[in-house]
């Protein structure tokens, strides 16, 4: 899957709070990153982390967010980028 071109450049997740708690800057960038069709090894080399960092960061957005694949996550910074 290819980087999406159409998708916002800057959705901020960071703050807003969910169902669980906040979500952290460190998170809303992972969660940008896959969201903009990047893989897991393409963000953590962006975001100068490891693998299992991103891994973990996306576990907690996902529990914060009651989503539970990144398509999920995908869709809701897009519905999140729209109203804002």
């Amino acid at each position: 899957m290819g980087a999406r071109t159409d998708f916002p450049s800057r959705v901020c997740l960071a703050g807003a709070t969910h169902s669980r708690g906040t979500t952290a800057e460190a998170e809303t960038a992972v969660a940008l990153g896959v969201a903009k069709g990047d893989g897991k090894t393409a963000v953590a080399a962006r975001l100068g982390i490891s693998y299992a960092t991103v891994r973990s960061h996306l576990s907690r957005i996902f529990g914060k967010t009651a989503v539970g694949r990144q398509a999920e996550l995908a869709t809701l910074i897009a519905e999140l980028a729209a109203q804002a």
